[in-house]
């Protein structure tokens, strides 16, 4: 278990700056179009938000 969590972690360190990178340039062109502007706060809510949406999509998937 101890393994495939190391593995886990690797995985998602080798993709952390691409998809911050994705991430960081979707919430500025949705901020601005939110009239958020450069909010601190949008892309961590962002995030959040599509974080959760991935872990309900994959419990229920997962689930059966």
């Amino acid at each position: 278990m101890a393994l495939v969590a190391a593995i886990g972690f690797t995985i998602a360190f080798a993709w952390r700056d691409s998809l911050s990178q994705i991430l960081e340039k979707t919430a500025e062109n949705l901020g601005y179009t939110a009239g958020l502007g450069s909010s601190p706060l949008f892309m961590p809510l962002l995030t959040t938000i599509l974080g959760v949406l991935l872990i309900l999509l994959l419990s229920k998937v997962f689930s059966d």
